[in-house]
């Protein structure tokens, strides 16, 4: 998924009905060993697309309350917030497919 503002802004959080936990999270390289964590935002600068992807940033669904089936859409709720500290939500419907593990 590629995020794209038109004015600064940071996706501050995420939520699904299909799962009680989403988080933004990040991954990179540290001593030779990827790790992962989650962010308090993810800045959009103006005008400057941001990638969800695996391997980088991405979206963390946990506690899954069913299972994903391909072919279908998983409903997500992003919110975002501006440089006045105001919030806007928006709502992606992501379709679930599989992905093959990079080696």
């Amino acid at each position: 998924m590629q995020l794209m503002s038109k004015k600064d802004t940071t996706l501050v959080s995420a939520r699904s009905d299909i799962a009680g936990i989403v988080e933004v999270h990040e991954m990179q390289m540290e001593n030779d060993v990827m790790r992962m964590r989650a962010v308090d935002g993810l800045k959009l600068p103006a005008n400057h697309p941001v990638e969800l992807k695996s391997g980088g940033y991405h979206l963390m669904m946990m506690d899954l309350k069913k299972q994903l089936k391909v072919g279908t859409e998983a409903q997500i709720t992003l919110v975002f917030k501006n440089a006045n500290g105001e919030s806007e939500t928006t709502y992606v419907h992501a379709p679930v497919a599989l992905t093959k593990p990079k080696r």
